[in-house]
């Protein structure tokens, strides 16, 4: 396979958990799908992050958006360079986050209350129930 043609690395990483989570699911085929809000972090979060790790060690210089250290690809270079991003990343998403949080908290409520708490918001919201316990 050429260089040209060859698959950027991260691709090749993000496919590997993409069907390491597929095959998890296929293990357990009662398992809930991926895509339910308590899996949001694990899949897209780990996901992302080990993505920029490994750009670090299996990226080229001059690779896909011509990402380099330096003038020389020093993999544990990148790789600090890359940690630096990933605290970038999770800084400006918690800033962000706060903020849009507060601006949207001057207009509305954020919280429902306790009553609808107790009930579930399965009921309250969407008039179902998601569980059945009796």
């Amino acid at each position: 396979m050429s260089k040209e043609s060859e698959p950027p690395a991260s691709m090749i990483a993000n496919s590997k958990l993409l069907n390491s989570a597929n095959a998890v699911k296929a293990a357990d085929p009662t398992a809930k799908p991926l895509a339910t809000a308590a899996v949001v972090f694990p899949v897209h979060g780990v996901g992302g992050i080990i993505g920029i790790i490994m750009v670090s060690f299996l990226g080229v210089q001059g690779g896909f958006l011509g990402s380099s250290a330096g003038e020389s690809w020093i993999p544990m270079e990148q790789l600090y360079i890359q940690l630096k991003g990933i605290l970038v990343i999770g800084l400006w998403t918690a800033i962000a986050s706060w903020a849009i949080l507060k601006l949207i908290g001057s207009f509305t409520t954020l919280r429902v209350t306790e009553e609808e708490e107790y009930q579930g918001l399965d009921v309250v919201e969407h008039e179902e129930r998601g569980y059945d316990l009796t």
